[in-house]
């Protein structure tokens, strides 16, 4: 019987604020962990905040009174991943994301431990990712980023559409296409029935994610009867803009601004809403957008997201970015009765529940690292070049 393997999963920061990722690292581990292998976390300690609980062993890296771009933490990150394979603890580092210099740190020293790497990018060389604060970008694709990846032994997509993105980059190397698991919660079901009905907003406040189109559109529909709540973490000063927007619109009634959430209040918003809108500019997965429907929520996203199966298999609204789009989607779904939208949102439980399972995640996962060991043959979700 072959010994479990031995995996570490890297991530800059698992901080709640920090987008999908502090959500998908951790439960792709745990999902790992449930499956046989052993599994352990490196991250960066937050600076203002508790850690917060991964369910798998991990290592939080810090240095007092340092943030994560001080080379002194970048000399912390070093030497905690030699230990690990100098030990020979770990047989693949997989590492989430890209530009940072901790994602540089991890592809030199597992280059020099000759430990097998693989690398999920998480949309961030999706054209909007890649535009925003190019020139930085640019820099950092000339002195390391594009070499590092061209030396991955594996590149991770989330979907067909991310791993087409890494093609056009000129990506030649193997890329596993595994959708992020979802977790089901059990409390989906029937929606509220109070009155005034309840969209939803739930992720970072940043511009990729389309708010300001979301208040334009929402300004021209004006849906009687209807609330739109926002919710997620401010980045980069950009609530104050949507706010003004809003106030400017003249929607303050409209609008409600509920702020950062933790796990239980997350699917509490969920399960009170009977839409969920996310007008985003790039998405390489979003996580968000499984899990309203595994909460039974029909879902207004874009086509920059890598979901054709909600307008196929009408679970709700898949359309061009912009307002005028938006506009008219949101009147045709604030229009239908919570009967109607209740059996859209029962159709996208079970697209959820049938096809982005973690176990079925952590399967290919496994058996992607496993290849790439030369413990096992190409699994069908690897393609190559």
């Amino acid at each position: 019987m072959n010994s479990p393997l031995r995996i570490l999963l890297t991530v800059a920061d698992i901080s709640p604020a920090s987008g999908g990722p502090a959500r998908s690292v951790p439960g792709l581990a745990r999902a790992l962990t449930r499956a046989g292998a052993h599994v352990e976390i490196t991250t960066m300690a937050p600076i203002a905040d508790e850690p917060v609980p991964t369910g798998v062993p991990t290592t939080w890296v810090t240095v007092a009174g340092s943030s994560w771009r001080d080379l002194r933490v970048m000399g912390a990150w070093r030497a905690q991943l030699q230990s690990g394979f100098q030990a020979g603890s770990f047989e693949v580092v997989h590492d989430a994301g890209l530009w940072l210099p901790v994602n540089h740190v991890t592809a030199s020293t597992a280059r020099r431990f000759r430990v097998p790497r693989v690398v999920s990018p998480r949309g961030m060389l999706e054209p909007w990712a890649r535009g925003h604060r190019s020139t930085k970008k640019g820099i950092a694709w000339h002195l390391y980023q594009h070499r590092d990846l061209e030396r991955a032994t594996l590149l991770h997509a989330t979907s067909a559409q991310e791993a087409a993105g890494l093609r056009r980059a000129g990506l030649r190397n193997p890329i596993a296409v595994i959708a992020n698991g979802v977790d089901l919660p059990e409390n989906a079901g029937p929606r509220s029935t109070s009155s005034p009905r309840s969209a939803l907003f739930l992720s970072r406040l940043h511009r990729k994610k389309g708010l300001l189109d979301l208040v334009q559109a929402w300004a021209a529909v004006r849906p009687p009867d209807w609330k739109m709540i926002v919710a997620g973490p401010d980045e980069g000063g950009h609530l104050a803009e949507v706010r003004q927007a809003v106030q400017n619109a003249g929607l303050e009634n409209a609008f409600e601004f509920v702020g950062p959430v933790g796990d239980d209040a997350k699917w509490d918003l969920y399960h009170g809403a009977e839409l969920f809108v996310l007008p985003t500019y790039s998405e390489n997965f979003g996580l968000v957008i499984a899990e309203a429907l595994a909460s039974g929520v029909p879902v207004i996203t874009t086509r920059e997201t890598p979901w054709p199966e909600i307008e196929s298999q009408r679970l709700g609204w898949w359309i061009p970015t912009g307002a005028d789009a938006l506009a008219g989607v949101l009147h045709e779904a604030t229009g239908l009765s919570p009967a109607a939208l209740g059996d859209m949102g029962a159709r996208g439980r079970n697209v959820i529940a049938e096809n982005y399972s973690w176990s079925a995640a952590a399967e290919r996962m496994l058996g992607a690292y496993a290849w790439l060991l030369g413990r096992g043959e190409r699994p069908s979700c690897i393609e190559v070049d």
